[in-house]
């Protein structure tokens, strides 16, 4: 049984979940900002890069590249870079060297979402802007998870 688009519906079904509950971000605090960071993160990231993000989600083993620890970018890279992150999350200025990435082109589908639901809603802030928002709630809540 071919289960890679199985994967692809997994890390695509909480697109259409939880999107439209989260706070306006200029109101919460920091702490709470890395609590919809992390709830983002289960919705969204967690089934590739595991719960515990130490890259052992339940899709991992269906993937050509296994996903790596995000618990480990600052120990990686050197340093924790929020616009870099942010960058490689967002996905749409990202090379894409050796064909696709199995990684999703986030701010492309956070934008969908966003759009589909400022249609339901037309007083919610534009789509770009949600779209942006979430991976800044998602790279605030990996900054907080990186060892030392």
């Amino acid at each position: 049984m071919n289960r890679k688009p199985l994967a692809a519906a997994c890390c695509l079904l909480p697109l259409f979940g939880a999107n439209g509950a989260l706070a306006q971000s200029s109101f919460l605090t920091s702490s709470e900002l890395i609590s919809e960071g992390e709830v983002l993160f289960a919705l969204y990231c967690a089934s590739c890069h595991g719960a515990d993000a130490r890259g052992g989600g339940p899709v991992a083993g269906e993937m050509k590249t296994p996903p790596p620890s995000l618990r480990e970018i600052a120990k990686r890279r050197g340093a924790f870079s929020e616009q870099e992150i942010t960058s490689y999350i967002d996905g749409r200025n990202m090379p894409r060297a050796h064909g696709s990435s199995e990684m999703p082109v986030w701010g492309t589908l956070f934008g969908y979402v966003a759009e589909a639901g400022k249609i339901l809603d037309p007083s919610q802030q534009s789509a770009e802007a949600k779209a942006q928002q979430n991976i800044a709630l998602i790279v605030k809540y990996l900054g907080s998870i990186q060892g030392p």
